[in-house]
């Protein structure tokens, strides 16, 4: 699937849950060390290899 088709698919609430669940999963990670759940949805999102 390619990004824009992605982006168009995607229901904005979704999209804004997954923003702010990324986010929060980034600010905890500089207290608590990263989230292996967040960092296998953003390297899905960015179409990267772990």
């Amino acid at each position: 699937m390619t990004d824009t088709l992605r982006i168009a698919t995607m229901d904005p609430a979704l999209g804004l849950a997954l923003v702010d669940w990324l986010d929060t999963a980034a600010n905890d990670a500089e207290q608590i060390g990263a989230s292996p759940q967040a960092l296998a949805v953003a390297r899905l999102i960015n179409q990267e290899q772990p």
